[in-house]
């Protein structure tokens, strides 16, 4: 019996997206694993995945707004922000 890995995909996809509607959750540390979990969901998708609009962008935008005196968290960002071209974000929560 064959295991369908688009259908698990999108299902763990839906799974990070309802997490991330709690909003209420204000853990620096929870936002950055959502947005890794999301961008290795993502990687080597289409080029949108990784544009403006991006779940994992928003998680490690959160994460990085809540994680202001987290340099754990504030490296985790570092490294989305940089690695996608997303300079002014990693400029922004660096001040």
């Amino acid at each position: 019996m064959g295991m369908n890995v688009g259908s698990e995909s999108d299902e763990a996809a839906a799974i990070l997206s309802q997490a991330a509607r709690r909003t209420g959750n204000k853990d620096a540390e929870f936002w950055a694993g959502l947005g890794d979990l999301r961008e290795l969901h993502d990687r080597g998708k289409s080029p949108g995945t990784a544009g403006d609009d991006a779940p994992a962008l928003a998680y490690y935008r959160r994460a990085a707004e809540l994680g202001r005196n987290d340099a754990a968290v504030l490296l985790r960002t570092h490294n989305y922000f940089f690695a996608y071209g997303h300079l002014e974000d990693a400029v922004s929560s660096a001040q």
